[in-house]
């Protein structure tokens, strides 16, 4: 009987499936690859030699990451893994409609599909972006973390009363979420469930995204056997155990579908026997090392002490510190000497580890039992002070900082890494200075370390530094975030590298991490301590002290080092006086919860209650609890005012009767709705709405959008959505959201964007909700006119009418906004006289005032006697800003840098920075602010639906203990660092380092060399500019930023350049893009990097234009242009080249000739030889048959090989012809176009006219570049803007930004043209690739189901892309035989 073998070679197992010729499973094995994937194959094929004998099959199949390591030594066929899941569940169950696929590292999301003849297809997929987030490894970390084996995991989930509720945005967040949950003493069952179903909607939200799964659903892969997680997918998706299917081969089903796909591919030379495989995989020879060009680590000196002397006759005094992580104590003597200390796993069980580190404590102190006073510090030091019954509490960043300088009086710097979170500190004169904190996530931390050590088989403590330290070539792994490094660490486990080498640049990858987005661009002095459990690992250790070149102090009691500060600040601090004995342990706590519905946020308690009958409360987001008050309280602070202003002059209370002749509409109060309510309520209901608001954000407001936001889209969007389901359930279906395209800030006449995201907001509600959206821009300065009679014009009004809701509408918003400077005024007169702290909150008024999403910062800061007033209390406009922001093109950035500048004229007023997650605008304006605010006590928080207060309290704690009032006479210095863009001396004078981010970099340097200019076009970005773009960023920029950033600090290490001689020229944009900011933040990186004296320009600067002559801008057009057109037809013709690498060469060839012709005045010649180059490429005979997919995107990343891996060239190797996208060109010329008709709604005739003076003469001068190109290439040119215009107002309005509606254009003409399949590539957190992708289901239905696979980027090589490339290019073949096959795309290659 025939057998057939199928292999799933995954990042955590290796599963074999021996399947005979009815598709019977025979026999099924599972190994863990620890890291050593072809070790995994040779053990689970030789446990089946020796269980089955040598078994010959016929045919064999691998499949998984890993496939390619093991495929080619026995012969087998490789399927892409989505494909063999797909094969696999449509074999056992042909009436699949979707698929659920979790396993160790990977997700995925299948629909299925059946053409007319009934045959199966891939209808879509998705897969896990760059993270292993929501995953079985997940899983695995936590149960660990809980003390539980999968099983007890399992079945404790499933039984579970409730689950807790836990983050459902990322797998990192709902750690951070379980930890906070231990730490008020939930029980683990419910904790377990909880992590299931965040999973759960982890999963949901984030491959799924707003696609609700149809039934029948099978469920499959390793993560299908947690009953916990098949209860929360049932239970969310409320569906019962028929539509929702656990099949029972679900661990194995990648490799039965490989199985099954091999009896379709037997092997050509007749069966294989086992016994020959194995010995084909033995005989695999290991890969060689990818040269890293990380030092090798050295051992580093340190010493550690255990304990400083025996206990005396006392005082004692205790400090407790209760991690995420670990439990500590210390004992000190009245001399500060350690005399006990313990140091235990929490587990979950805060109470059980507090007990038990006491337990430890007494056993080591013998009858010195008696403390005199107790400091509580860590996460969990409320439930311990409550545990003990009082004392101090203090925050870990002062504790750190105390347990520091006991030892270190002279220390200036504190790197602490503990289990969860990482700190840097500041320090002067014992006294912490500033600090930071890993931003709302646990990357780049101890958790970490010990999950991958796990996953590599190895022991953290005896066996990670030890096989760093045996490492020669250390590899590089993403430093970005912990979970990306952890899918760059799977690509590095199944190409075979070295264990010892992971390891190694494990702890490059830590350190590097924290350096770049914990300390970003802050100092690091002079005397550097490091500290926390990370610090005993001397791997990370000589990271450090490699990469800051400095010797590196390890504490010398670094895991205890928080609970030594904690004993010394019971030494000295007076509440910390408590006669506490270790004899008499605390008795034992009884916890229970309850839900308080003081408020919609509904919040589940927890109640600790003790032995002697005192309670503790933990979990409130208002924080009334934590100050134990078991009534409710209003809040009475600066925030209540604004929101009671806010709906005063919106008239929220009146007009309820009114008459309504347009009927009733809904309004989501989020996104701007929190600042412009008062003119769209007030316009609205004067139009002849009746308006109904939905209520304030709450939790299941919030869960509800995450599971059906269409993209990866930041918090606020997220809000939205659930702000919308809130309405839609209330059956209000028809919802206004507006269009906040630009506004005027205050002060200033020149209207400026709102972020693309909040611009887009209506319309991506419309196209993925059954809502009736109702979307209208908000009027700016001298478009009044024509905005009054559009409206009129869209709803069928009288104009008069509309004006005068207008007027109405306008003076409402007026008076909103000087009601609130009244009343700032009035809050800031009264600190002053009081003495008192005060702290403007600096944020987009969705995250300042939205309580709940803010976890109620105000009310947390009252607490610490600090007032918070909101930023637009402040009189903004008062005075400009200096020209230095003059680039700053986000009208909420202006507004909140006005904010921070006033802040200096008062010495008792610090700032909270508060952003979220993903914020584009924030990434760079963030880094603004704090420029602005040097001097001034400030902090950044970083907030989304995580929920994690307790870390938001230690940072405000911490915040608070450093927030000083400054002498009057000390006011901060203003700002000097020059202005960018303004050039220094004559423009000839520079030496011009252009980046080759694009081929066009070439017309760059051609132009300016024929105005006179010395260039230097610096080579493609590479891991030496790209590690130093991540080293000095602020590090939440985007990828190309970064690209950029790090090219110019490596042209800066030449031995020719002279920074008062170079200007950085780089490209150019206008719109609500982040490009616009990169020469602000760029300006600002070289003045801290000491290269103050570099000039930056871009090229459409205006002394750039005018001073270079009139034939400069010309040159530049016809050099873009030609390179644009030359670069299609290189990726058109690359794949049927017959002498391999030619096209490559000649392309190359033709750069430097158009730059030269260019230079030299000869630009039409060189173009001319350059066609005749193209045209005389021999190309495979009758070769152009394959099948075409399309390539739009951002700009940089969709042609840079860098930015998105090789994309064309991987595509290439798939079988299919690759057509781009244009470059500058074209948004230029739409720019021209668009100005045109901006200047007509603002009544600028003339100026609209001249507007479009240039642009017949400029498509003239293209028309002469496009005489020279042959008929016979197929790739189409972009449309004019007419076209552009109509075609993306079908999904957006097109003044969003001409970028994105040059996108959705390019795709609709892609399909028009007859591409097979298109591809979005973006760079991680692009706002413009994000709403493409947010739209493709509806761009999908309008072009014949035609694949569109939106691909995220982030400089990882990583295994994740392969696959989805691999599946895209599996649906788009599938689709194909769907279809009737479209003439002109041609067949896949024999």
């Amino acid at each position: 009987m025939a057998r057939y073998l199928g292999i799933d070679v995954g990042s955590v197992s290796l599963n074999v499936v021996v399947m005979d010729e009815s598709r019977q499973v025979l026999v099924r094995r599972y190994v863990r690859t620890m890291g050593r994937p072809i070790q995994a194959a040779v053990d689970a094929l030789s446990a089946l030699l020796e269980q089955a004998g040598d078994i010959h099959f016929q045919g064999a199949a691998v499949t998984g990451s890993g496939k390619d390591l093991v495929s080619g030594s026995i012969g087998a066929v490789v399927i892409n893994e989505i494909v063999a899941h797909a094969t696999g569940a449509w074999t056992i169950r042909p009436d699949v409609a979707s698929i659920i696929e979790i396993g160790g590292q990977d997700s995925k999301f299948i629909q299925v599909g059946r053409d007319a003849g009934g045959s199966h297809y891939l209808k879509d997929h998705a897969f896990n972006e760059l993270c292993a987030a929501g995953t079985g490894a997940f899983l695995d970390q936590q149960a660990a973390r809980l003390g539980l084996d999968l099983d007890t995991f399992s079945t404790q989930a499933a039984a579970a009363a409730r689950p807790a509720r836990l983050s459902g945005r990322c797998s990192v967040f709902a750690k951070s979420d379980m930890i906070h949950l231990q730490q008020k003493a939930t029980p683990v069952g419910e904790i377990a469930a909880g992590l299931c179903f965040a999973l759960a909607r982890n999963y949901l939200a984030t491959l799924c995204r707003g696609r609700h799964p149809q039934p029948p659903i099978l469920f499959q892969g390793g993560v299908a056997s947690n009953a916990g997680v098949v209860r929360a997918f049932r239970e969310i998706l409320a569906l019962d155990d028929q539509a929702l299917v656990v099949p029972p081969d679900h661990d194995v089903m990648g490799a039965f579908g490989a199985a099954v796909h091999s009896r379709s591919r037997p092997f050509e030379g007749g069966p294989i026997g086992l016994a020959s495989m194995v010995e084909r995989l033995r005989a695999i020879p290991a890969p060689g090392p990818e040269p890293s060009g990380l030092e090798p680590l050295r051992r580093p000196e340190s010493t550690f002490l255990e304990c400083e002397g025996e206990p005396g006759e006392g005082p004692f005094f205790l400090g407790l510190d209760i991690g995420s992580v670990s439990t500590k104590g210390v004992v000190v003597d009245s001399a500060a000497r350690c005399v006990a200390r313990s140091y235990l796993p929490t587990s979950g069980r805060p109470v059980e580890a507090v007990r038990a580190v006491l337990g430890e404590l007494r056993d080591a102190c013998g009858k010195a039992c008696r403390m005199q006073a107790v400091c509580c510090t860590g996460s969990g030091r409320y439930l311990a002070s409550a545990l003990v019954g009082g004392g101090a509490v203090m925050d870990e960043i002062s504790a750190q900082t105390a347990g520091a300088a006991h030892f270190f009086e002279d220390v200036d710097t504190i790197i602490e890494i503990g289990g969860q979170d990482s700190k840097y500190i500041k320090v002067s004169n014992g006294r912490v200075e500033r600090f930071q904190m890993n931003r709302a996530c646990a990357a780049g931390t101890g958790a970490f370390l010990q999950e991958q050590s796990g996953r590599l088989g190895i022991d953290i403590r005896r066996d990670f530094a030890e096989m760093a330290f045996r490492s020669d070539n250390p590899v590089k792994l993403g430093t970005r975030c912990t979970v990306f490094m952890d899918s760059d660490l799977v690509h590095h486990v199944q190409r075979g590298t070295p264990t010892a080498d992971i390891c190694a640049g494990l702890a490059y990858s830590i350190a590097s991490n924290y350096l770049e987005k914990v300390v970003g661009s802050r100092p690091i002095g002079s005397v550097v301590l490091f500290q926390g459990g990370v610090a005993r690992n001397q791997a990370v250790h000589a990271v450090f002290s490699n990469l800051l070149k400095r010797k590196v102090v390890v504490h010398p009691m670094p895991e205890v080092s928080g609970a030594f500060g904690a004993a010394l600040a019971a030494m000295r601090e007076p509440g910390a006086r408590l006669d506490f004995d270790l004899a008499v342990p605390p008795g034992e706590a009884v916890t229970d919860t309850f839900e308080c519905r003081s408020c919609a946020n509904i919040c589940e308690i927890r109640r600790v209650t003790l032995a002697d009958g005192r309670r503790a409360f933990f979990g409130s987001i208002c924080g009334r609890f934590d100050r134990r008050e078991e009534t409710p309280s209003e809040p009475v602070d600066a925030f209540a005012e604004r929101e009671r202003l806010l709906f005063f002059h919106a008239s929220i209370e009146s007009g309820a009767d009114s008459p309504a002749p347009l009927g009733t509409i809904g309004i989501p109060f989020a996104l701007s709705m929190t600042d412009y309510l008062p003119f769209w309520n007030t316009f609205l209901r004067g139009i002849g709405f009746r308006t109904v608001l939905s209520g304030p954000s709450s939790r299941d407001i919030v869960e509800w959008g995450l599971a059906h936001v269409p993209g990866e889209f930041c918090y606020p969007v997220k809000v939205l959505f659930g702000h919308v389901h809130s309405l839609m359930a209330r059956g209000i279906e028809r919802l206004f959201i507006p269009h906040l395209r630009m506004f005027t800030p205050p002060g200033e006449s020149v209207s400026r964007y709102a972020c693309a995201y909040t611009q887009a907001a209506p319309y991506v509600v419309m196209q993925n909700t059954d809502a009736d959206v109702l979307a209208l821009e908000y009027p700016v300065q001298d478009e009044t006119g024509w905005w009054i009679k559009d409206v009129a014009r869209k709803l069928g009004l009288d104009v008069g009418l509309v004006r005068e809701a207008w007027r109405q509408a306008d003076q409402a918003q007026s008076a909103f906004v000087q009601a609130c400077r009244n009343a700032g005024r009035q809050i800031i007169d009264r600190l002053k006289v009081e003495g008192r702290r005060g702290c403007v909150v600096l944020g987009r008024p969705y995250n300042t005032t939205d309580r709940h999403v803010n976890l109620n910062l105000a009310r947390r800061l009252s607490a610490l006697d600090i007032e918070p007033i909101p930023f637009d209390f402040m009189p903004l406009g008062d005075s400009p800003l200096p020209p230095l922001w003059g680039r700053v093109r986000w009208g909420y950035g202006r507004k909140l840098l006005q904010a921070a500048r006033l802040l200096k004229d008062h010495p008792n007023l610090g700032a909270v920075i508060l952003t979220n997650f993903g914020c584009g605008p924030d990434s760079f304006v963030d880094q603004y602010l704090e420029t602005e605010l040097s001097g001034v006590p400030h902090i950044v928080l970083e907030l989304d639906d995580h929920q994690a207060e307790a870390g938001l309290v230690t940072r405000l704690e911490a915040f608070s203990r450093t927030f000083r009032i400054r002498r009057s006479d000390a006011a901060p210095p203003e700002l000097s660092m020059g202005v960018p863009g303004e050039p220094r001396r004559p423009l000839r004078e520079y030496t011009y380092y252009i980046p080759s981010f694009v081929d066009h970099s070439h017309a760059f340097a051609g132009a300016l060399r024929a105005a006179g200019c010395r260039v230097v076009l610096l080579p493609p970005t590479d891991d030496e500019s790209w590690e130093l773009g991540l080293q000095h960023a602020y590090g939440r920029e985007c990828h190309p930023f970064i690209s950029f950033a790090g090219d110019l600090l490596k042209a800066a290490r030449r031995p020719d350049f002279l920074p008062a001689e170079a200007c950085y020229f780089g490209p150019s944009y206008f719109g609500p893009c982040l490009l616009p900011q990169y020469l602000v933040a760029l300006h600002l990186i070289l003045q801290k990097a000491g290269l103050g004296d570099v000039t930056v320009m871009n090229i459409a600067d205006p002394p750039t234009m005018k001073d270079l002559g009139r034939g400069y801008p010309i040159r530049l057009a016809l050099g873009i242009y030609a390179i644009d057109r030359l670069f299609k037809w290189k990726t058109e013709i690359e794949p049927f080249e017959a002498n391999p690498g030619e096209v490559a060469a000649v392309h190359q060839a033709n750069m430097e000739a158009i730059q030269e012709g260019l230079a030299a005045g000869h630009f039409f010649k060189a173009l001319r030889e350059s066609v005749a180059r193209f045209k005389a490429v021999e190309l495979r005979p009758g070769s152009r048959q394959r099948p075409v997919v399309g390539i739009v995107g951002d700009v940089y990343t969709r042609v840079n090989e860098h930015s998105n891996d090789h994309l064309y060239r991987r595509l290439n190797d798939l079988g299919f012809e690759v057509w781009t996208s244009c470059s500058l060109i074209d948004a230029s010329l739409l720019g021209g176009e668009q100005l045109h008709q901006e200047l007509l709604r603002k009544g600028k005739k003339v100026s609209a006219v001249a507007a479009m003076a240039a642009t017949p003469a400029a498509k003239a001068a293209l028309a002469m570049v496009d005489r020279h190109f042959p008929d016979g290439i197929r790739t189409p040119q972009e449309r004019h803007f007419k076209e552009v215009h109509q075609a993306s107002s079908k999904y957006v309005s097109y003044w969003i930004d001409k970028a994105l509606s040059m996108n959705i254009n390019r795709i609709q003409e892609f399909h028009q043209a007859g591409v097979d399949g298109v591809i979005n590539a973006m760079c991680h957190n692009c706002m413009l690739g994000n709403v493409t992708a947010s739209l493709s289901a509806s761009i999908r239905r309008d072009t014949d189901s035609m694949p569109i696979c939106n691909l995220v980027f982030e400089g990882l090589k990583s295994t994740h892309s392969t696959n989805r490339l691999e599946a895209f290019a599996h649906q788009v073949m599938a689709g194909r035989e769907a279809r009737n096959p479209r003439s002109g795309a041609g067949i896949k290659d024999d």
